[in-house]
C-alpha cells in the first residue's frame, strides 16, 4: 500500500472513530425506554398505545444504533491497521482474509473495491448511525 493511501486510511479511521460518540448517546436513550417498556405494566396507569409504539420505536432504532456502531467500530479499527501496516499489504489481500471470515460475500471479494470508495462506504454507515440517534430523539 502506498504512503498517501496509508495515510488515507488512516484519516478515515480518526473519522470512524468519532462515531463512538453517536453510540454513548444512543445507548442510554434506548436502556430507558426499554426500561420504561418493562415498567409500563406496574405504573397506576397504563400508558397509551402511541407512547407505547413510540417507545417501542425508539428500543428498535437504538438496536439497529447499536449494530450499526458494531460495524462502524470495526471499520475504524481496520482503516486504523491499514494506515500503520499492520492490516494486509493489499486490498485484495484484505478482501481474502475478510471472506475467510465470513465477512465478505465471494461476489465482492474478486471485484476490490479503491481505498476511497470503501472509506466512503464506512462513513454512510457512521451517517446512518447519526440518523439512527436522531430518530431516536427527536
Amino acid at each position: 500500500m502506498m504512503p498517501a493511501d496509508r495515510d488515507l486510511a488512516a484519516t478515515g479511521a480518526l473519522l470512524l472513530a468519532e462515531a463512538r460518540r453517536i453510540d454513548r448517546l444512543s445507548r442510554p436513550v434506548t436502556i430507558l425506554a426499554m426500561a420504561v417498556l418493562l415498567l409500563a405494566p406496574l405504573l397506576p396507569t397504563a400508558p397509551s398505545r402511541g407512547g407505547v409504539a413510540v417507545l417501542a420505536l425508539v428500543v428498535v432504532l437504538g438496536l439497529g444504533q447499536a449494530f450499526t456502531a458494531l460495524r462502524v467500530a470495526f471499520d475504524a479499527r481496520l482503516f486504523a491497521a491499514l494506515g500503520d501496516g499492520r492490516a494486509p499489504a493489499t486490498l485484495a489481500a484484505l478482501d481474502v482474509a475478510l471472506t475467510g471470515l465470513g465477512l465478505l460475500p465471494d461476489a465482492k471479494a474478486g471485484r476490490p473495491l479503491p481505498l476511497p470508495l470503501r472509506l466512503a462506504g464506512a462513513a454512510r454507515l457512521m451517517r446512518r448511525q447519526a440518523a439512527l440517534l436522531l430518530g431516536q430523539i427527536l
